[in-house]
């Protein structure tokens, strides 16, 4: 071989290298674009999941809230109100009242304490595909993370539903009994007065109309109403007591008078009777009648009698 021909084999073998590194280069820097791209898409798309699962956990969140702030309200109702209401309630309702609010106080805070811990913040600022796989990465565990407490957050709301509605149910039965008990109190105490009676009668009213509501999970102050109505109920006894004794004594004073008019009566009648009197069988007894004894008035004094001239008006001898 030529040294020309030499040196043509050779450039032809330097190009068809460079040829072939070009090729490889220009394929490494497509795939290389390409798993970037794909990279770049995966974590759009786990920023929307994660988006989507944050919002899920801040709605459990405000249902969890709200079902803690609601059994609290009515386990609270519940203990204020049962002791208060021991009089006024049957003893049966009032058990279960009491157990009922021993079983959904102390519920409340554990469910609410092991949900919702803070999440640490998840970079979304990578440019290199290693760094885009590592936010995609995180965001994954990050919104496992979240979708597990909230599953955990719906399951205490749930729990908590299920006690707020069983001491609902206690709260109301509570109410009914003692709205019961206070129509038969009104009925029991004719004589309280007439304001008593009418604030009795409103409160029971109104303690009907909250026990329905409570039933209903309206948003209600169903203590209140109870508190209120041992308030007025409380008042009714009194005024009754007051009402009862003010009648026993106008009935004692009314007793007094008649045997006193019966004494009098009597007493008449003996001091006209006759003056003597028999008995079969006794001795007859004779009463001397009374000793009058008659006073003679002084006499007058004799005064002379005049008259006066109807002209001089001088006394004269009457003629």
């Amino acid at each position: 071989m030529t040294p020309r021909s030499k040196r043509l084999s050779t450039l032809a073998l330097i190009a068809a290298l460079a040829v072939v590194i070009t090729v490889g280069t220009v394929a490494d820097l497509n795939h290389g674009r390409a798993a970037h791209d794909a990279a770049f898409a995966s974590r759009i798309a786990a920023v929307v999941v994660f988006d989507e699962a944050q919002d899920a956990h801040t709605a459990a969140s405000a249902t969890l809230g709200a079902s803690t702030a609601d059994a609290s309200l009515v386990a609270t109702q519940l203990q204020a109100v049962t002791d208060a209401l021991t009089p006024y309630s049957d003893e049966a309702v009032l058990t279960a009242a009491r157990s009922a609010a021993a079983t959904a106080v102390p519920a409340v805070a554990p469910l609410t304490s092991d949900t919702l811990t803070t999440l640490t913040a998840v970079s979304t600022d990578s440019t290199t595909t290693a760094g885009i796989r590592a936010d995609t990465a995180a965001l994954d565990s990050v919104r496992a993370d979240l979708q597990q407490q909230t599953q955990q957050a719906l399951d205490a709301a749930t729990a908590l539903d299920a006690q707020s509605a069983a001491a609902r149910t206690a709260l109301a039965d509570l109410a009914d009994s003692v709205v019961a008990h206070g129509r038969a109190l009104l009925d029991a105490s004719p004589l309280a007065s007439d304001e008593t009676r009418a604030a009795a009668s409103a409160s029971t009213d109104a303690l009907a109309a909250s026990a329905e509501a409570t039933r209903a999970r309206a948003s209600t102050d169903l203590g209140a109403a109870l508190t209120a109505f041992v308030g007025v109920a409380d008042a009714v006894t009194a005024s009754q007591a007051a009402g009862q004794q003010a009648a026993d004594a106008a009935t004692a004073a009314a007793e007094t008078a008649a045997a006193r008019q019966r004494s009098s009566g009597s007493s008449g009648s003996s001091g006209s009777s006759g003056s003597s009197g028999s008995g079969s069988g006794g001795t007859f007894v004779t009463f001397p009648p009374p000793t009058l004894t008659w006073v003679e008035p002084p006499p007058l004094p004799l005064n002379p009698v005049v008259c006066n001239d109807p002209v001089t008006g001088v006394p004269i001898a009457c003629s």
